[in-house]
């Protein structure tokens, strides 16, 4: 990913260049067949490690389906994001990811393929590919796999203000104590909340019903 690298650092040096730079890095984020390829051990079959992948571009209608079975948690940033990504596992996209202004990601997994270390994978691949000594992670105070996803990474909090916690992962180095310690603050606060949303995200059955069956008929090869 040499000239992907070599392409984005300009892009940081040069921001009135980045207008003229974004086509180059989509191309230079691409493989050959168009992806980028993670490929993790399999935790059930050792020696067939799974295909998951970042796809460049954006699933505009699972993004839709996503937003309205996790409202509040997901907002559109992802659709003006300057650098997009489809999260797939073999050949079936099952969330996405993006880069936006200021370095700030959205990403979010769809129902079933939660807590089994994609976004972490996905997060980490990225930070290697982007030249970033940080970027930025916004969340809404009631949600707590986001939250605890930026603990597992070594981020942090900075501040909490309305319907929004602020906070920021750090390439190479984990989170100042004071950082960490206001994430662990809002994580703490955030019980109630989130078991609240949770009920009522599970009384969306229509909802996700249609998630379900866009994703199970829906292919990326």
């Amino acid at each position: 990913m040499d000239l992907y690298r070599q392409t984005q650092r300009l892009a940081n040096l040069q921001p009135e260049l980045r207008r003229y730079l974004v086509p180059m890095l989509r191309r230079a984020a691409q493989s050959q067949d168009g992806q980028l390829l993670l490929a993790p051990p399999n935790p059930l079959q050792e020696d067939t490690p799974l295909r998951l992948s970042l796809i460049p571009g954006v699933d505009t209608k699972m993004y839709q389906l996503m937003v309205a079975l996790y409202t509040p948690f997901l907002t559109e940033e992802h659709l003006e994001s300057m650098f997009q990504f489809i999260i797939a596992l073999k050949d079936k996209p099952i969330g996405f990811l993006s880069l936006g202004k200021s370095n700030f990601i959205q990403t979010a997994l769809a129902p079933g393929y939660t807590g089994q270390g994609f976004g972490a994978e996905t997060i980490r691949a990225l930070l290697q590919w982007y030249p970033l000594d940080s970027i930025g992670w916004t969340t809404h105070p009631a949600n707590i796999p986001s939250m605890t996803l930026l603990k597992n990474l070594g981020g942090g909090l900075l501040q909490s203000k309305g319907d929004s916690v602020t906070g920021r992962i750090w390439s190479g180095r984990a989170a100042p104590g004071e950082a960490r310690n206001k994430l662990d603050t809002a994580l703490g606060k955030a019980d109630a909340s989130y078991k609240k949303w949770v009920k009522e995200m599970e009384g969306r059955k229509e909802e996700a019903a249609a998630l379900k069956s866009y994703l199970e008929g829906h292919s990326l090869s």
